[in-house]
């Protein structure tokens, strides 16, 4: 396995930028969320995260 620092490769960070905010506005990357309904929910939310059920961010909407 091999990893990397980010700041490693801070000099490349711009053009990073323009290409990942080119594949999202063309519709290429998209982030997945996963949104749970009621602040009664949260305990609920938080076991769920921690048992990889969620796909991306989890969220609780609170209304």
């Amino acid at each position: 396995m091999e990893g990397f620092l980010l700041h490693d490769y801070a000099d490349q960070f711009p053009q990073a930028v323009r290409e990942i905010r080119g594949w999202i506005d063309a519709g290429r990357l998209q982030s997945r969320t996963t949104i749970i309904e009621g602040f009664e929910a949260l305990p609920r939310a938080l076991i769920k995260l921690f048992e990889g059920a969620n796909i991306g961010k989890m969220m609780v909407r609170t209304d």
